[in-house]
């Protein structure tokens, strides 16, 4: 599975942000370092035509000489940082700051003028500028140092007050891109909350409205797909509704007809008769299931009240001739998230077989505090404890003389069962059958 979304992203972002910003030190150490030596090479520029100026040739010896008077002091000052070389045609010149050391340069250089770092007197950094010129029809190649020493823990400062305010340039470049990415996500919380609300049956399609476009032929094609699901069990449902409506006339026919004809084969016409007769009542179940499942959709928020009022009204009307008072206890405008055709079904069949045994009273008390809980209670006979545990096995039928086929209460468990709902049985406080359905919601 595909992490989060909104965690990939910010660890991206993170480690973009985290490269800028190497690359942000990288960049400003390297432009300090080039603007620290261009200032030094400035002056070294200066110094060097200051000691060609100092330089003078006697025309009959043709040697040179240095007036130290009119070079700056520092370079008479010994390991002041500040020396020079002058590499002459018949001799070499060395500054006096020098004392007894010696500049490793090599002063035959391939290019002029020539911008160079080595090491110094006392291992002090030096940048050094060699430039060559032409005096009396001479080279004269002069190079100066000067220490950066003393600049170095200035370029040290600054680079930390840049690599300061470059972390705190992306600090707030990662603040602002966080709250952007969640500002840009909000269109995905909001179709994660238009599903949990189609989960919970609020609503039966999703809205296209601020929504990313390349998202939109996806919800387009989960709203057909729902539209299609809806219209499927439509269809079955009246299907079901139209098939046991198709074969009660027949099956009429055929039990008119076996009723007739008796006195010719009593028995064979007993057996048919019996098998009609049980062909005709799973066909009423069918016709019952159909007049209490209604026309609405699967995906429900559902009125228990008001369902099982219904419910209630309608079984009242199959069995009107017993005449049965039912009490309903169940707060108003209680709600739940549930397959609408499963709690028909799943209540219903409960609720018919509590008709069918109930001598003149049934109880249905339904509580939603830690879960459905549902409570349907009759007066009739009941059953012993040994046989509770056989009441929902398929096709159980305790009583041979009550028509039915043992189905109704082994399809509420099966529906119990995929919700992961519990269901018992057991005795009633008024001798009938108490039957209490518990499913987590």
């Amino acid at each position: 599975m595909t992490g989060s979304l909104h965690k990939r992203i910010n660890l991206g972002s993170i480690g973009f942000a985290a490269a800028l910003l190497v690359g942000l030190i990288i960049l400003e150490t390297f432009f300090i370092q080039q603007i620290a030596q261009f200032y030094v090479s400035t002056r070294l520029e200066h110094d060097n035509e200051t000691i060609l100026s100092a330089l003078k040739v006697d025309p009959n010896s043709q040697s040179y000489t240095l007036e130290e008077n009119l070079i700056h002091p520092i370079y008479h000052r010994p390991f002041s940082g500040h020396y020079f070389k002058l590499s002459l045609p018949s001799q070499t010149i060395r500054s006096r700051s020098l004392w007894d050391e010696v500049l490793n340069i090599s002063m035959d250089q391939p290019h002029y003028p020539k911008l160079t770092s080595i090491i110094g007197p006392y291992n002090e950094p030096l940048l050094v500028l060699i430039e060559r010129y032409e005096m009396a029809e001479q080279d004269v190649i002069i190079a100066t140092a000067e220490s950066m020493a003393q600049l170095q823990p200035l370029t040290r400062q600054a680079q930390l007050w840049s690599a300061g305010a470059a972390c705190i340039l992306v600090l707030i470049f990662m603040i602002f891109q966080y709250r952007w990415i969640r500002s840009s996500l909000e269109p995905l919380k909001s179709l994660k909350s238009q599903l949990k609300e189609l989960q919970q049956g609020k609503r039966k399609q999703l809205n296209l409205d601020n929504v990313f476009s390349e998202l939109s032929p996806l919800i387009t094609e989960l709203n057909q797909l729902l539209l299609a699901l809806d219209e499927r069990i439509t269809r079955s449902r009246h299907a079901m509704g139209n098939l046991a409506h198709a074969l009660k006339t027949p099956m009429a026919s055929l039990q008119q007809l076996s009723e007739e004809d008796a006195a010719d084969d009593p028995n064979f016409m007993k057996k048919m008769a019996t098998i009609l007769s049980t062909i005709n009542h799973r066909v009423d179940n069918e016709l019952k299931r159909a007049r209490i499942a209604g026309a609405k959709g699967s995906r429900q928020q559902i009125n228990i009240r008001d369902e099982i009022i219904d419910l209630n009204s309608t079984l009242r009307k199959i069995y009107s001739s017993k005449d049965i008072q039912s009490h309903i206890s169940i707060p108003a405008n209680t709600y739940i998230t549930f397959d609408r055709q499963d709690f028909l079904e799943m209540v219903g069949n409960v609720l018919d077989n509590g008709f069918k045994w109930a001598s003149r009273k049934v109880e249905i008390a339904v509580s939603c505090e830690n879960g459905l809980k549902i409570v349907i209670e009759d007066d009739g006979p009941g059953c012993d404890e040994n046989q509770l545990a056989l009441l929902s096995e398929r096709g159980k039928r305790l009583d041979e003389s009550t028509p039915g086929h043992g189905l109704g209460l082994s399809i509420v468990k099966d529906i119990v069962s995929q919700y992961n709902g519990v269901i018992e049985f057991n005795k009633g406080e008024k001798g009938g059958l108490r039957v209490e359905i518990t499913i987590a919601l």
